[in-house]
């Protein structure tokens, strides 16, 4: 798909945030092979299909790149302002009756793709994102405790420790919702 979209005419732009995207999971998914060889160092079949999935991310990235606009740098000397601070706001219809060249520029009907997925992937897919999960949640506390050791040590920051824990409780709760919702578990 990265090669179809690097050679389609006319070029197309890629969103900047795509890159973050790519650095991330193939972080993440470096971060986990690692973990799975050292568990599973006999499995040279998985451990293979871990390292070659990465490998297909980093060319799809570098494919990617080259139309990924690079951001201007700003200067810190100019100052900012809000350019829309002098317009009125007034009531607009509904988008879809606003915008009729976007209805007139449709896409072109792609045929869905079913994706068969074998139960030995669906499985290492689930250890997966539970391990990336879990190793999130580590660093969040990891956060929390040195924010309660600066505390304990300068006697500062009680306030700051105290809020910072209950959002993250609030927020590990939420991701473990929404986690537990996502997560497609195999049949084993």
């Amino acid at each position: 798909m990265a090669e179809h979209i690097a050679s389609f005419d006319p070029k197309i732009e890629v969103p900047a945030a795509l890159q973050k995207v790519f650095d991330r999971v193939i972080l993440a998914r470096s971060k986990v092979a690692s973990w799975f060889e050292r568990g599973h160092s006999t499995d040279y079949v998985n451990n293979h299909r871990h390292s070659y999935f990465i490998t297909v991310l980093e060319k799809a990235a570098k494919l990617l790149k080259p139309l990924i606009p690079e951001t201007p740098v700003v200067s810190e000397n100019i100052k900012l302002q809000n350019r829309f601070a002098g317009l009125t706001v007034e009531e607009t219809d509904p988008l879809d009756e606003l915008i009729t060249e976007v209805k007139e520029k449709q896409l072109p009907k792609v045929d869905p793709i079913p994706i068969e997925q074998d139960e030995e992937s669906l499985e290492h897919d689930f250890f997966f994102a539970i391990a990336t999960f879990l190793e999130e949640i580590y660093d969040v506390r990891a956060w929390i405790v040195r924010e309660w050791d600066e505390y304990r040590q300068t006697g500062e920051g009680l306030t700051r420790a105290a809020v910072l824990s209950n959002t993250a409780v609030d927020l590990v709760r939420s991701a473990e919702n929404q986690f537990d919702q996502m997560l497609v578990r195999p049949k084993k």
